[in-house]
């Protein structure tokens, strides 16, 4: 699967900008940061939307392992992720739509970002917005893989539970790329365009 490429000011959420920046301050010169100097904003409450997630080589695929699961992440997933491998945790279409995306963002060494329109157990819509990030042991190899949601509706209030879990067998329509530091900031790119609130309720 081939994926464009695109600057990081592509991605909307305020929260998910300022992870990508941070990823990038902490890789430096190296080929990827090291996973033990990363710490989530505890100001902005980041842990409670972020699963971080050891690569665990399982014969010729990949498994992820849940070592720190957020409560968002679980509560819109349904189910406890931590000490978990995610494919255990994920409908076959889910998984089929996001393996793509892990292996993309470990074999690139660069940040996957993706946007899913879903809907909430009442069928009101919901985005959304994901940032996979690969972290190391050693700045060398992807060992690791953070990702961060941020989920909002345009009706404002919608039901977090679950949404997550679409129930569905067939992979869901979804739009990703590949977030290069290597790409030129677009000429018409605002942040007022590329931002979205983060302050939209969820119960």
């Amino acid at each position: 699967m081939k994926f464009q490429r695109a600057h990081r000011s592509i991605i909307r959420s305020i929260r998910q900008v300022a992870l990508a920046k941070d990823w990038l301050d902490l890789r430096g010169n190296h080929e990827l940061p090291l996973i033990d100097e990363f710490e989530p904003n505890a100001r902005s409450g980041d842990a409670e939307d972020l699963v971080l997630c050891k690569v665990v080589p399982d014969c010729d695929r990949q498994r992820y392992l849940c070592r720190r699961a957020g409560a968002r992440v679980e509560i819109a997933s349904d189910v406890p992720l931590k000490s978990r491998f995610l494919d255990e945790c994920l409908n076959p279409g889910i998984l089929a739509a996001v393996q793509p995306l892990w292996a993309t963002c470990l074999s690139n060494k660069l940040p996957v970002y993706s946007i899913v329109p879903s809907a909430d157990r009442n069928g009101c819509p919901v985005t959304l917005e994901k940032l996979y990030l690969p972290f190391s042991r050693d700045h060398a190899t992807a060992d690791y893989l953070l990702i961060s949601l941020h989920a909002f509706s345009p009706e404002g209030r919608f039901v977090l539970n679950g949404v997550l879990c679409q129930n569905t067998d067939r992979p869901p329509l979804h739009w990703a790329v590949l977030i290069d530091p290597a790409m030129a900031l677009p000429v018409a790119a605002t942040r007022d365009a590329a931002e979205l609130a983060d302050d939209v309720a969820m119960v």
